[in-house]
């Protein structure tokens, strides 16, 4: 499905395409060739395309998403707090210089795990963001990223997980004037942190 003609409307700032609450441990949805994007630089972009919280086993296939967050997930403050077992399939990410591809909110006692990014080109502000919000010392597992091209000012700012692993990715630093960030990957409080498997930045 292509949405691009949808994202010349005036309302299209802070909004989202889909809007998504799993409240149970069943696989949320699956997402497949779906493309949402603005038609040139004077379009009014989209916040999210996706906008979540508590995704389960979700997977996102050969999309093409554009916005100033595309993906944001978040885990469940209250009551059943996992977000686990998600993969972006082969996906085609853009944002502006101040967007973030994928944006992680940690809450509640869980928060988000299991997250693998597999192929695909992310040409992003940040490719990744995780944001440590959770009521208690607990680090997710889990974030992978596999075979992916990245073409971002801040490849990932991550804090308070468990193991954080690129592997065979080619990792492109796009340079900007008045860099506000302190490193191409910025990691707090990551027990794990692995770079392998012929990555080239």
């Amino acid at each position: 499905r292509n949405l691009m003609h949808f994202l010349s409307l005036e309302n299209s700032f802070n909004s989202s395409v889909f809007k998504i609450v799993s409240n149970n441990t069943a696989k949320s949805l699956t997402i497949s060739n779906v493309q949402a994007y603005f038609k040139n630089s004077n379009d009014v972009m989209f916040e999210n395309i996706v906008k979540a919280e508590g995704l389960q086993l979700a997977d996102f296939n050969q999309c093409i998403f554009q916005a100033r967050n595309p993906i944001y997930n978040e885990s469940h403050e209250t009551g059943f707090g996992y977000s686990m077992g998600c993969n972006i399939n082969s996906c085609y990410i853009y944002t502006p210089d101040d967007g973030v591809g994928l944006k992680l909110n940690n809450k509640g006692e869980y928060g988000c795990e299991g997250w693998q990014i597999k192929g695909g080109e992310w040409l992003c502000g940040t490719s990744i963001q995780v944001i440590d919000n959770l009521s208690r010392n607990y680090t997710p597992p889990l974030l992978m990223v596999v075979g992916t091209h990245m073409n971002s000012i801040r490849f990932c700012n991550i804090e308070n997980m468990s193991r954080v692993v690129f592997s065979a990715c080619d990792l492109q630093a796009k340079l900007v004037v008045n860099n506000p960030y302190s490193g191409l990957f910025e990691i707090n409080g990551v027990q794990g942190f692995n770079v392998s498997g012929g990555t080239t930045i």
